[in-house]
């Protein structure tokens, strides 16, 4: 039941109005799991949290300039706070490449501004939390005890949360909460990250540098099905363990 909850949920996203060649994305998404979960050597389990700036761009934001206009009010996209908190296993060798299978919660939002016109100033902000399943290929390379480099990912989401505006205005607030149909909850996106690693015993801290861009076709305008481009970027840190690391050197 659940294979065919997703695959109903794939095959209904629709990008530039036309639906996504779905068998071809799940199938890329799945391969890059098995890819990265294939026993390379010596495997690490770790925990990473990140924290940045999100963009959102659909009918929502559409939404929000109608009405500011209607008020001869300027409106100006803005940076909303989002995160993110995933468990990963990652496979290693000695050389540099390194593949992992990552699982967690993401949070995506946006914010728009509306200023001067008729009307107060407004601050309107829509967020929503998703579950995804992401596989990263990266690579790695030696500085001294510590270590460096780059990892690309692609992630395979499922919002998990109703979709919340908020609108601000200097002496009240109002929120709301909008569901999508079931059919608009999946979402795709890739994204890259710079790392730096250092060794603390059988344990590692990285700290990272990342930016992801998604498709989707939810949004909190209802009834609208148009795709919606999500964006995110921000820094992080990741924790994880593996007990063949030698103590005080990386590798």
């Amino acid at each position: 039941m659940e294979a065919l909850y997703c695959d109903d949920i794939i095959k209904n996203i629709k990008i530039e109005g036309r639906p996504m060649k779905r068998v071809g994305l799940v199938r890329f998404v799945f391969a890059m799991t098995l890819l990265a979960a294939a026993p390379l050597g010596a495997v690490e389990f770790g925990v990473s949290l990140s924290g940045g700036v999100g963009f959102w761009n659909g009918e929502w934001n559409k939404s929000v300039q109608t009405f500011s206009e209607d008020f001869s009010q300027s409106v100006t996209p803005s940076l909303c706070p989002v995160g993110s908190l995933f468990l990963d296993a990652t496979f290693r060798q000695k050389g540099p490449l390194l593949l992992s299978v990552a699982l967690g919660a993401g949070f995506w939002g946006g914010r728009v501004i509306s200023s001067g016109g008729t009307a107060p100033d407004r601050v309107s902000s829509v967020a929503g939390i998703g579950l995804d399943l992401v596989p990263t290929v990266g690579l790695r390379f030696p500085a001294g005890k510590a270590e460096f480099g780059a990892d690309l990912r692609v992630g395979l989401g499922l919002l998990v949360s109703p979709l919340w505006t908020i609108d601000a205005w200097p002496t009240v607030t109002g929120s709301a909460a909008y569901q999508p149909q079931l059919v608009d909850l999946g979402y795709f996106y890739a994204g890259s990250s710079l790392v730096y690693g250092f060794p603390l015993g059988d344990y590692a801290l990285n700290v990272f540098i990342s930016g992801d861009v998604g498709i989707a076709s939810f949004d909190a305008s209802s009834g609208t099905k148009d795709p919606i481009m999500l964006m995110r970027a921000g820094i992080g840190a990741r924790l994880s363990y593996d007990s063949s690391r030698k103590k005080r050197a990386y590798r």
